[in-house]
């Protein structure tokens, strides 16, 4: 989307270590009628173009997730509105302007909790340990396999010696095993999720072809 960036991450950087993934998860206001994923997409089949989306800005990854899905669901008719975070699509959810929201769980937890806000799935890979009954979106008829999740990660500039990132990676691992830092991360609706630089530069390259396929497919551009 981005195609006169003065840097190529993929040649310009060097994966260390992965630390954390950051869930995503389906929203939508309590009074609307579904109480899944699947009821979701046929709500948004009968009433095309009536429905919308709020995500945390254009490309941002919440925005293609929403893509994804819509693609995936053989290219459903919602419309797609940028915001600038969470507690404004929470607003505008609870405020009757939007339908759906995706974000993170800190960003609707309260409302969640308060039953003004339903979830309707996460965007995880495997259902999460602090909302065990949350689905995932993939185990809805039709989009399997679908996940979308952010990452937290540690890279290196490209040409440092090799020497220093495996005693980065080393450090970052260690530091994943011996301290409180993944109850930290929990505490705030991240998983905890340390992988080496091998695992995690698989996992750049999976996610670079995968969400460049998504932004072909759905035609979006930052003008």
């Amino acid at each position: 989307m981005q195609r006169n960036l003065p840097f190529d991450p993929a040649r310009d950087l060097l994966p260390v270590a992965q630390v954390a993934t950051v869930p995503y998860v389906v929203v939508v206001p309590s009074d609307l009628p579904v109480s899944s994923v699947a009821e979701l997409v046929a709500l948004a089949r009968s009433r095309p173009g009536q429905l919308n989306a709020g995500t945390p800005g254009i490309a941002s990854l919440q925005h293609l997730a929403l893509e994804l899905m819509k693609l995936r669901s053989g290219g459903l008719d919602i419309t797609h509105i940028p915001f600038r975070g969470g507690a404004e699509i929470n607003r505008e959810l609870l405020g009757g302007r939007l339908q759906i929201g995706i974000d993170t769980l800190v960003s609707f937890g309260a409302s969640i909790e308060a039953g003004r806000l339903r979830a309707l799935a996460t965007l995880h890979a495997e259902r999460l340990p602090t909302h065990p009954n949350l689905p995932t979106i993939a185990e809805t008829p039709g989009l399997e396999g679908l996940e979308a999740s952010g990452f937290i990660g540690i890279a290196a500039p490209a040409g440092i010696p090799s020497y220093v990132v495996a005693m980065l990676e080393t450090a970052v691992m260690a530091v994943m095993a011996d301290t409180d830092l993944p109850a930290r991360f929990a505490a705030q609706g991240v998983v905890s999720q340390p992988a080496g630089a091998a695992a995690f530069g698989a996992l750049l390259t999976r996610d670079r072809e995968k969400w460049a396929r998504v932004v072909r497919e759905a035609g979006i551009t930052l003008g």
